[in-house]
């Protein structure tokens, strides 16, 4: 697979799916954190025991840092689908929301990515959405 757009596909589908699947199981939001981080470690491990080269050391360090930052929002992801007082459907469809938005000003803040009228557009939209939703 050398398409990107089957890429953005499966992981829609599969985390989209990671929600609902998650929410079924009623465990409280520490419990759905660790459970999600555990499948998450075993899916990825098989993915890399094909490739037993080991990188350097700093770019290790630097997705073992995006890995903590990951669990800190599994921990939060794991509350918010435990939420019984809110429909998941609104609960993550806000929190993906902030998620384009961090990655849209993180992008052109680290990488300096462009910064055009229709990202404005897109988070503008996006604020607009989560303020519905809420």
């Amino acid at each position: 697979m050398n398409n990107p757009l089957i890429y953005c596909f499966l992981a829609g589908l599969f985390c989209g799916s990671m929600s609902l699947i998650a929410r079924a199981s009623h465990l409280g939001g520490q419990w759905t954190a660790l459970m999600i981080g555990i499948g998450t470690f075993v899916v990825t491990l098989m993915g890399v025991i094909p490739h037993p080269l080991l990188p350097a050391a700093k770019p290790l360090a630097i997705c073992l840092a995006a890995g903590i930052v990951n669990g800190l929002g599994m921990l939060a992801f794991g509350t918010l689908v435990a939420w019984e007082g809110m429909e998941l459907s609104k609960l993550i469809s806000i929190a993906w929301g902030l998620v384009l938005i961090v990655i849209s000003v993180g992008a052109w803040f680290f990488f300096e990515e462009q910064f055009t009228a229709s990202k404005i557009t897109g988070i503008i939209s996006i604020v607009v959405g989560i303020y519905l939703l809420s």
